[in-house]
């Protein structure tokens, strides 16, 4: 397990890649296993009890599946979609588990943006380094330069914060 977990550590730090996981049905249903749990303990903080929760994580599996998978088979790589969703789901369990003491943090701080500020520009700075690795997977996956994977896992957030705006809309305070 320790060695799956530096593999991952790997394709996030951009010394390895999608190519260096096994195509193992078994190994994405795992992986998928820790990135359902992890991306729930993470929804938390904006959901609105447990089904709202699995709405959003069940969503974003699909989405996920559809953008990544679709655009291997666009690029004529449909081999590559075991190692490459492993990949993804991978380097995303961590980059949750590197957000989600934020996300504490964040909650703690309560209604101070002073106390905020920091926590939010952490998050931040991961979110902007996540699409770095993303885009690194995608420019193994199909052979592009890493500026166009880094747009197509730009283009893939923009995709799914406006699903999310429009499934999940976030009430406005009064």
């Amino acid at each position: 397990m320790h060695t799956l977990f530096q593999v991952f550590v790997d394709i996030a730090l951009r010394r390895s890649g999608p190519e260096d996981l096994p195509a193992s049905g078994f190994l994405l249903l795992l992986t998928l296993g820790a990135y359902l749990v992890v991306s729930s303990l993470a929804t938390l903080f904006f959901a609105d009890g447990f089904a709202d929760v699995m709405a959003q994580v069940g969503v974003d599996i699909i989405l996920l599946f559809a953008w990544f998978a679709g655009m291997l088979l666009l690029y004529r790589r449909p081999a590559r979609i075991p190692q490459t969703m492993t990949a993804i789901l991978g380097t995303l369990t961590l980059v949750h588990l590197l957000q989600l003491p934020l996300w504490f943090w964040l909650q703690s701080a309560g209604d101070s943006p002073e106390a905020a500020t920091l926590p939010l520009l952490a998050i931040w700075g991961i979110l902007l380094w996540s699409f770095l690795v993303i885009g690194h997977i995608v420019h193994r996956a199909v052979e592009i330069p890493l500026p166009g994977g880094v747009l197509l896992a730009l283009a893939y957030f923009l995709v799914s914060l406006a699903v999310y705006s429009q499934l999940f809309p976030v009430p406005a305070e009064v």
